[in-house]
């Protein structure tokens, strides 16, 4: 697929993902179209960021994904359908599924994941996630879709703005909260690079089929390195506050602890959810495919929090 020649759609455009695949597509020279809700059209909380888009050259499609034939409509208009939607409403991508499926001339299918391990176990509503992630592979697998799936991990701006803590898009100022001993690592992925691989691999024929995943060696920390890194930056100590995997499992089954946040954090850093290896033919890391491309490394990430 020429880069060019490739229309690109949009689903969930305006989300903190989405807004960054459409810049990227863009940046591409692809035919761009940001399919959005009537509502956000009339959000006065979005119409700059609206306004970029279509500024950048990509047309506004109003509608929802409940709205099948608007749905299909906007579908009619692309190459290549890339849903940005919220791990909330992964069963939804069912419906873009369907439409893909009506239209019957889509070249490329792009999802996104975050976990890639499946052998943890998972509470609440990150269970809940998974398993509605895994029915939609599932079927977008058994359907004859080409497809792409993006195992993106950790968005930097929750991972590492936050030390790992994934409840602030900002460093701690005085003590960091750790799970487990903060030496398991986990990647973490700007969600601009996210949106520049997504839209990569969709162009690229050797990415069809394929869960590619964000494996990004600079961008591979302990929760101890990146405090010990943010430190060497800001010159300040971080008290750390140690909590083991037995004390977050715990607070799960009782529920007083099931946040998202929490729940994915003990994924990651206290059972080292993103450190399980590659073992079938349909996963490739995306430095197999993109060695040359420059990424936004944790280091220089952290630079944009110093004061």
């Amino acid at each position: 697929m020429s880069s060019t020649g490739s229309r690109v759609l949009v689903i969930g455009a305006t989300g903190g993902l989405g807004r960054h695949v459409v810049q990227a597509s863009l940046a591409c020279n692809c035919p761009t179209y940001a399919y959005v809700r009537p509502s956000a059209v009339n959000d006065p909380g979005k119409a700059t960021l609206l306004h970029s888009f279509q500024s950048a050259g990509a047309i506004l499609l109003q509608g929802s994904l409940e709205a099948h034939d608007s749905l299909v409509e906007a579908i009619k208009q692309a190459d290549i359908v890339v849903s940005c939607v919220d791990p909330a409403n992964y069963l939804s991508e069912l419906k873009i599924l369907t439409g893909i499926q009506e239209v019957g001339t889509i070249k490329r299918f792009v999802l996104f994941d975050y976990v890639a391990a499946h052998s943890v176990e998972f509470y609440g509503a990150l269970k809940s996630a998974i398993e509605a992630r895994d029915k939609v592979m599932t079927t977008v697998m058994g359907s004859g879709v080409p497809f792409t799936c993006i195992v993106m991990y950790g968005f930097a701006s929750y991972y590492l703005a936050s030390l790992g803590q994934l409840d602030s898009r900002a460093p701690p100022t005085d003590k960091v909260l750790i799970a487990g001993d903060g030496d398991l690592k986990a990647f973490m992925v700007s969600e601009e690079d996210i949106g520049m691989y997504a839209i990569k691999a969709a162009l690229d024929s050797r990415a069809e089929n394929k869960n590619v995943h964000l494996k990004l060696p600079k961008n591979h920390l302990s929760q101890n390195e990146m405090v010990s890194v943010w430190e060497s930056k800001t010159g300040k100590t971080l008290e750390r506050v140690y909590e083991s995997e037995e004390d977050m499992r715990k607070s799960f089954q009782d529920g007083s602890g099931a946040t998202f946040t929490r729940l994915l954090k003990h994924f990651t850093f206290a059972k080292g959810g993103h450190n399980q290896p590659l073992n079938n033919s349909n996963e490739v890391e995306v430095l197999e495919l993109f060695p040359e491309v420059e990424y936004i490394n944790a280091d220089r990430y952290l630079d944009r929090f110093v004061k």
